[in-house]
């Protein structure tokens, strides 16, 4: 049973009261006589008198009741999907979920169901909202989350997170960043999930390829970005390799994340005055959007129908955005073969217009 203890402190007040003391007295001098003066000698006097009163008794204080939960667990099964089905990542996801298993007290049962990369867990998620079978916990994107939260399939976890029997005590909340237990919640206060693991949108670079294309150093502004971009597509445009024409700068997705990202760059913000909301109206996202099109209108910007990192790997983008988790899944691209794997390559942040940068 899990116990919350509480420390009730007692404040004691202690009153000493020190009684007046008697104050020494001189004997009457005697007359002046013609005889000499008799010594004058000081009559004894009694020691101050301390007197305390007697303590008042005091009450035992009561020990707070512990709360009772609301609902009895015992036994429930968690189907729970996930994206950590290979590699170490499965093994540690794995032994937290078989710890679990065996040592709560409810006897409640995880089972975990692998669903490949985060695109394929959004489309069997996408397709359970259809079906009404969906899991009791997946892992996803905030952009994700929040859809799904949209349609009605996800629960507020602000009741969960202080609930005073199963949540979160203050002191156990303040192990966590700030900044990650707000990632998950929406501009009206709602929490749609919980910060399991943090990345950051991140730019893929390679500057291999871009010091080959002229350019010694990562792009510092927007314009410096549009420079190299369209120069990478120009040499594939240009090469002996009909099947690379129409790659070669940056591959655009216009997810939520990417925007913000840029906007960010740029100097803006996606949440509305106040923080009510969302405001996608202001001169900001509309320059962001801006330069997007202007991109892909110059042909330095294409989209591909999956994740960009075999593009990246092989040369036919010299810019691709990804989260750092999905560090990994670059590196096995640079590693299949047809790859550049000699090429370095590396994160940056997305420059805005003025120098500005955001991740």
């Amino acid at each position: 049973m899990k116990r919350i203890s509480l420390i009730v402190l007692g404040i004691f007040v202690l009153s000493t009261i020190l009684a007046a003391c008697a104050t020494p007295t001189q004997a009457p001098t005697p007359e002046e006589t013609e005889e000499p003066e008799a010594p004058v000698v000081e009559e004894p006097t009694e020691e101050p008198v301390v007197t305390e009163e007697a303590p008042a008794p005091t009450e035992e204080v009561a020990a707070p009741e512990e709360p009772e939960p609301d609902v009895d667990p015992t036994g429930q099964t968690v189907v729970f999907w996930h994206v950590w089905g290979t590699g170490t990542p499965n093994e540690a996801m794995l032994q937290i979920v078989d710890e679990f298993n065996q040592t709560n007290e409810w006897d409640i049962t995880v089972e975990p169901v692998d669903q490949g990369r985060y695109s394929d867990l959004e489309d069997s998620m996408n397709a359970a909202i259809q079906s009404g079978d969906v899991p009791n916990l997946a892992v996803g994107y905030s952009n994700a989350l929040a859809n799904w939260y949209q349609v009605g399939v996800l629960a507020d976890l602000n009741p969960y997170m202080n609930d005073p029997f199963f949540g979160f005590t203050a002191e156990e909340k303040a192990d966590f960043y700030q900044a990650a237990l707000n990632a998950p919640v929406l501009a009206d206060g709602t929490m749609v999930g919980f910060p399991i693991s943090q990345s950051a949108n991140v730019l893929f670079y390679n500057e291999t390829w871009a010091q080959e294309l002229g350019f010694e150093n990562p792009p510092a502004t927007a314009e410096e970005f549009k420079e190299q971009a369209c120069a990478a597509a120009e040499a594939n445009a240009t090469d002996d390799d009909p099947d690379n024409d129409g790659t070669g700068g940056y591959v655009l997705y216009a997810g939520a994340s990417d925007v913000a990202s840029w906007v960010f760059a740029f100097g803006g913000d996606i949440k509305g005055e106040g923080g009510e909301g969302y405001a996608f109206n202001t001169p900001v996202v509309k320059d962001v959007a801006l330069f997007l099109k202007d991109l892909q209108d110059n042909g330095c910007a294409f989209q591909t129908e999956s994740y960009p990192n075999p593009e990246f790997a092989t040369r036919k983008a010299l810019f691709t955005v990804s989260s750092t988790a999905g560090l990994p899944y670059q590196i096995e691209a640079f590693a299949a073969e047809g790859a550049n794997s000699e090429d370095e390559w590396g994160f940056i942040a997305f420059p805005g217009k003025d120098g500005g940068k955001a991740v």
